[in-house]
């Protein structure tokens, strides 16, 4: 084995499995405080439901790092089907795709509390906020699972998932794919920096 791959498999992987390990106790951690605290309110539940998304995340990249990296590479471990490591691909990118929409989501409710203090309670209810929650939840995955889905030969259709034809993993791995999720990250986080600063700008002129 050549250099750059015993730090990729050897070193890197195991370090990357343990600090997503770690994300996983801390968000955790975050999230059983939900139930010490009695008050509840849009801020709150997003905070919580953020939490959970951050644990799945990392849960599942720490698994696919395992399965699909380190497993394989180090342990020799060997796959007879590749659907559950598609599957971990598929939540993976559907929980990070819904962490950064929680992420922007937080951001405008915190601004909606700056600047409509008395009545942001009914432009955006708590029953609302968990109608987006699951929103937000669902949807992400659900879109990930159809792409999988929807390529003859290849994919989840592909025999065992193996995806030795042609095409094989080219629905993944073009370029296409990774600028639409790319652009969608990036403009989500773009939102959630505008919003923060038109907060502050807010907040100087009290």
């Amino acid at each position: 084995i050549d250099t750059v791959s015993w730090i990729l498999y050897y070193v890197a992987a195991p370090l990357l499995i343990l600090l997503a390990l770690v994300a996983t106790v801390l968000n955790v951690t975050v999230f059983m405080s939900r139930f010490f605290v009695k008050s509840r309110s849009s801020t709150l539940e997003m905070t919580y439901s953020l939490a959970v998304t951050d644990t799945l995340s990392s849960l599942a990249q720490a698994a696919s790092l395992f399965w699909n990296s380190f497993g394989p590479r180090v342990l020799g471990m060997q796959h007879t089907s590749w659907c559950f490591p598609m599957a971990l691909e598929v939540f993976r990118m559907g929980f990070m795709l819904t962490g950064v929409f929680h992420i922007a989501a937080l951001a405008f409710v915190h601004y909606l509390q700056i600047v409509r203090p008395f009545d942001h309670t009914r432009i955006l209810s708590l029953s609302q906020t968990h109608v987006l929650l699951l929103i937000l939840w669902i949807v992400p995955s659900a879109v990930m699972t159809v792409y999988f889905w929807s390529f003859p030969g290849s994919g989840f259709q592909a025999e065992g998932c193996m995806n030795k034809g042609p095409d094989g993993m080219f629905f993944l791995y073009n370029i296409y794919f990774r600028t639409q999720v790319s652009l969608i990250i990036l403009t989500m986080m773009l939102a959630t920096c505008i919003i923060y600063w038109r907060l502050l700008k807010v907040v100087d002129t009290v």
